[in-house]
């Protein structure tokens, strides 16, 4: 896969392609953990691997996201839903995305700055202090807000590239 930062992103992957793998792999990361405390409810009682990558995947989803999650398992009590919900949007978000960044110069340009001052707010929530920062364990913490700031990065070299 060759990278290459800037706006045309048809043939090489950009940094807002970047972000958007990220995006989707993060996603994927609490399914096998939620899928497996029903098949095999022991995997809760101690720290594994599918436990780590499910405390690592929720810590590096968008707050906005995750909180959602919550809510409406809160709300519906249902399982299923909270399966589901990262798929669907990492799904729909993919074609959304893909589609306005292989789109007019224009747009590109756009999406980009509204991802970096989404990430700028989600940075800046992730380090308040409100109980739900704090629901894992320190590295899952970090490993979500690097995460998050790497997605950064890569946006604004996509823009600082096209300048």
């Amino acid at each position: 896969m060759k990278i290459q930062f800037g706006i045309n992103d048809r043939k090489v992957t950009s940094g807002a392609g970047l972000y958007l793998k990220i995006f989707q792999i993060i996603s994927l990361l609490p399914l096998p953990y939620i899928c497996l405390t029903t098949l095999y409810p022991a995997v809760t009682t101690g720290k594994n691997i599918i436990s780590v990558l499910f405390d690592l995947g929720l810590a590096a989803l968008p707050r906005a996201e995750a909180l959602l999650m919550s809510f409406l398992y809160k709300l519906t009590l249902n399982e299923i839903i909270v399966y589901f919900i990262p798929l669907v949007i990492a799904f729909v978000w993919g074609l959304i995305l893909k589609k306005i960044l292989n789109g007019p110069e224009k747009g590109a340009i756009l999406i980009r700055k509204i991802l970096i001052i989404a990430l700028l707010c989600d940075l800046v929530l992730r380090l308040l202090p409100f109980s739900f920062n704090y629901s894992f364990v320190w590295y899952s913490f970090v490993f979500g807000c690097v995460m998050r700031a790497a997605c950064l990065v890569f946006l604004i070299l996509d823009l600082k590239r096209k300048a």
